[in-house]
């Protein structure tokens, strides 16, 4: 049998492209909104990742903050893991509470306005593109 062990194992010094993170997201997500209270603007990010092709990124809004419309050049996902968000793309508004998540191809322009104090888990995917 294979030796399992509990994640996260605590490592000091973290590397942002190193071959394996494990990430305990509450201690995450507690952090990222207490920051995001402190801010003017309500919205708070840490990169848990970043790869040449791939970033990872959570983010932490107070009930109320917009990050603005915007496009992103890569693919995205927005995973709600906290809260509840409204993910804005034109004339469309799509509820993402937690537990949802959505995608969107490359270059769409999109606003993610936060419903209540909430966390995103974000993704952004290049092909063959450094980031």
């Amino acid at each position: 049998m294979p030796d399992v062990r509990s994640a996260p194992e605590h490592v000091p010094d973290r590397h942002l492209d190193a071959g394996l993170q494990v990430f305990e997201l509450e201690e995450q997500i507690d952090e990222v909104l207490r920051s995001a209270s402190t801010l003017e603007h309500g919205h708070s990010a840490e990169t848990l990742a970043k790869y040449p092709s791939l970033r990872l990124v959570l983010i932490g809004m107070r009930a109320g903050a917009s990050l603005g419309e915007h496009k992103a050049h890569g693919r995205v996902s927005l995973q709600t893991v906290r809260g509840e968000v409204v993910l804005v793309i034109g004339p469309r508004r799509i509820l993402l509470p937690a537990g949802t998540v959505a995608s969107l191809d490359r270059d769409i322009l999109h606003d993610v306005v936060a419903q209540a104090d909430s966390a995103v888990l974000l993704t952004v995917c290049w092909e063959g593109h450094p980031a």
